[in-house]
C-alpha cells in the first residue's frame, strides 16, 4: 500500500512539473508577443487602420520598439514610416494585407504625380523597421491591367527586416534602395515575392534568405540592381526558389491575356556595378540559357558581379550564360554567409 502511494505521489510529482512547465513555456511566448496597439478593421482594436495606429506611435519621443499588431483583413492605405524602431506584426501573412493602388506617373490628389518611390504601399524612411505575417500589394496592375512602375514596398533605411511576409506586383514589386555605400542594410526571411519586370531592384545591400520568387511575365527578370561602386555586397539570394508560374487572377486584366512565362532571367544590370548572386538556390524556372541581361547597353563586362553558385533546377545549367557573369567556387561562395552580408560596421544581427 505505501509503495502504491509513493508511486501516484510520485506519478503526480512529475505531471505537475510538466504541466507546470508547459505552462510556463506557453507563458514566455505570450510574453514575448508584445503589443503597443492593435489595428482592427472591425473596431475590437485600438485603431481601424494601420496608418492611426502609427501616427499615434510616432508621437511618442523615445527610441524604444514600438509594435502595431495587425488583426486579419484588407487596409486600403498608404503607409510612410519615418520613426525608428517600428514593428508591424500581423495575425497571418494571407489574410491580413496593406494594399494601395497608384504608379509612377499618376496624377496626386494634392497637385503634381507620384514617383517612383511614393507610390509604394508602403515606404520605409528611418532605421531599425520590422515587418512579420504581413502582405503587401500594389494592386494597379491586377485593378488596369497595365504593367508600369507601382512598387509595393520602398526601403531606404538601414537594418530592416521582413520575416514570413508577401509582396505583390508587376514591374518593381519591391525596392531596397541605398543613398550611399553601405548606408542601407536589408534582411528577408521566409518571404513570398511575385513581379514581372525587374520586380526586386535597387542599391542596398540586401540577403533573401528562404524566400520564393515567383516571375508573372514571359521575358521577365527578377532582379535589377543598382549596386554603388565601392559597395563590397548587393543583393544575396540564398536557398531561395525561383519559380514562374504566373498567376492568372492576379493578371486577369492583361491585354492580350498573360500566360505561363517561357522563358524568364535572373537579372539585368540596372547599374553599372550591379551585384547580384544566387547561392543555393532552386532554379525551378525557365531561364533562358544566357541568364542575364544588359539595361541600355550599358557596357558591364568588367565592373558588374552577376553569380551563381550550387544553384539546382531546370535552370541552372550555365553552360551559355553570358561571359560577363561568373561561376562562384565553393570556398568563394562560402563567404556570402548572413553574417558576412549585414553585419556591417556595427554587427547588426537580424
Amino acid at each position: 500500500m505505501k509503495k502504491n502511494i509513493l508511486r501516484k505521489a510520485l506519478v503526480f510529482v512529475v505531471t505537475s512539473a510538466i504541466v507546470g512547465a508547459v505552462v510556463m513555456s506557453n507563458q514566455v511566448a505570450l510574453a514575448a508577443t508584445s503589443y503597443d496597439v492593435t489595428v482592427a478593421k472591425d473596431g475590437s482594436g485600438n485603431y481601424k487602420t494601420i496608418t492611426e495606429a502609427y501616427n499615434y506611435l510616432a508621437k511618442i519621443n523615445d527610441n524604444k520598439r514600438k509594435t502595431i499588431h495587425v488583426k486579419p483583413g484588407v487596409y486600403k492605405e498608404q503607409l510612410t514610416i519615418s520613426k525608428a524602431y517600428v514593428s508591424i506584426v500581423g495575425e497571418n501573412k494571407n489574410n491580413t494585407k496593406l494594399t494601395y493602388n497608384v504608379a509612377n506617373g499618376d496624377a496626386k490628389p494634392s497637385g503634381g504625380k507620384y514617383g517612383s518611390a511614393d507610390c509604394a504601399a508602403l515606404i520605409v524612411a528611418t532605421n531599425d523597421f520590422v515587418a512579420q505575417n504581413i502582405s503587401f500589394e500594389n494592386s494597379h496592375l491586377k485593378d488596369t491591367g497595365n504593367d508600369v512602375q507601382a512598387s509595393c514596398v520602398y526601403t531606404y533605411g538601414d537594418r530592416a527586416t521582413f520575416n514570413n511576409c508577401n509582396f505583390y506586383s508587376g514591374q518593381d514589386t519591391l525596392c531596397a534602395y541605398t543613398y550611399g555605400v553601405d548606408k542601407s542594410r536589408v534582411y528577408f526571411k521566409d518571404c513570398f515575392i511575385q513581379g514581372s519586370v525587374d520586380f526586386i531592384w535597387g542599391g542596398a545591400i540586401a540577403f533573401f534568405e528562404n524566400c520564393t520568387l515567383n516571375q508573372l511575365r514571359d521575358g521577365g527578370m527578377y532582379t535589377a540592381a543598382n549596386t554603388p561602386q565601392g559597395q563590397k555586397y548587393g543583393y544575396v539570394f540564398s536557398n531561395c526558389t525561383l519559380t514562374a508560374n504566373g498567376d492568372a487572377n492576379y493578371t486577369a486584366k492583361t491585354n492580350p491575356s498573360w500566360k505561363k512565362p517561357s522563358t524568364v532571367y535572373l537579372g539585368r544590370t540596372y547599374g553599372d556595378y550591379c551585384h547580384v548572386s544566387y547561392i543555393n538556390c532552386k532554379l525551378n524556372a525557365p531561364v533562358n540559357p544566357v541568364g542575364w541581361l544588359k539595361m541600355s547597353n550599358r557596357n558591364v563586362n568588367n565592373t558588374a558581379l552577376l553569380e551563381e553558385s550550387g544553384c539546382t533546377g531546370t535552370g541552372a545549367n550555365r553552360s551559355k550564360r553570358v561571359t560577363w557573369s561568373k561561376a562562384l567556387t565553393s570556398s568563394e561562395a562560402a563567404k556570402y554567409t548572413k553574417v558576412n552580408v549585414l553585419s556591417g560596421k556595427d554587427g547588426w544581427r537580424p
